[in-house]
């Protein structure tokens, strides 16, 4: 059984790379190509951690959290097109909420994978043919601004690859067994946060490498532009670009939204 497995899955990553040759290759036969930026919005994540709520949909001030995220990207002028991947049974509620909020670069709604990684390798073979530059953004920040992504996209169309990222502000153990056994210095280490955005050919090399690795293992993009060697960029974060993953980071959600509104 688990050699039929191991089979299977690697003709399914034998045909992921064959499909992203063909893209890269029809992509680089352009005569001209526009420079479009693509965000692929990652919104599909399990509800374990959120007692079985779905936290795309919970709202915040009465607007849905994913809704939140897209609407920051809607108003980013870097951005051209919006591809959402998410669960199978969400596609119609997120085409209809999108719908009424009248998202006018939504470009695609499409299924998900397995986790994170794969959901967006389906969201990379769906990109239009046009696109320069690709970000990756998780569904459940929902306070990114948009000059915050638009910073980001500049340093990546200078640099390559870049992401946002903020100073951790506790001292971090690292421990095995419960016994620690290292304190790295906290003046080198940042929270990485999304949107991350890649020149699209440094990316697609780096998805091909990726192919090798162990899926379950990679919970961030830029780790993948680390692993093939190429410099990844940051740039100063927003402590409240928090991502919804607990119950608690719910109410800290509510709050900011609440005292944003009345500094504004």
């Amino acid at each position: 059984m688990k050699s039929n497995q191991r089979e299977h899955e690697k003709v399914e990553l034998e045909n992921i790379a064959n499909e992203l040759q063909r893209f890269e290759k029809k992509r680089l036969g352009l005569a001209v190509l526009s420079h479009q930026n693509t965000v692929i919005v990652a919104a599909g994540g399990s509800s374990n951690r959120m007692n079985g709520k779905n936290k795309q949909m919970l709202k915040i001030g009465g607007i849905p959290v994913l809704i939140h995220s897209i609407l920051a990207l809607e108003k980013s002028e870097k951005i051209h097109h919006i591809i959402i991947v998410t669960k199978f049974e969400m596609i119609d509620e997120i085409h209809s909420l999108c719908h009424e909020y009248k998202i006018s670069k939504l470009y695609k709604v499409i299924e998900g994978g397995d986790n994170r990684y794969s959901s967006v390798l389906n969201g990379v073979l769906e990109l239009p043919i046009e696109t320069s530059y690709i970000a990756v953004h998780d569904g459940a920040r929902p306070f990114i601004t948009p000059k915050l992504i638009n910073d980001v996209f500049t340093m990546a169309e200078n640099h390559g690859a870049a992401i946002p990222a903020v100073p951790v502000k506790d001292t971090i153990k690292i421990a095995r067994s419960n016994e620690i056994t290292d304190t790295p210095d906290r003046r080198t280490l940042f929270a990485a946060q999304t949107p991350q955005v890649f020149e699209l050919g440094l990316y697609i090399k780096a998805l091909k490498n990726s192919l090798s690795m162990n899926s379950e293992t990679i919970t961030d993009d830029s780790s993948l532009i680390e692993a093939i060697g190429e410099p990844v960029y940051i740039v100063d974060g927003d402590y409240n670009n928090i991502k919804i993953t607990t119950p608690e980071d719910l109410i800290l959600a509510e709050a900011l939204y609440f005292w944003a509104k009345q500094t504004i």
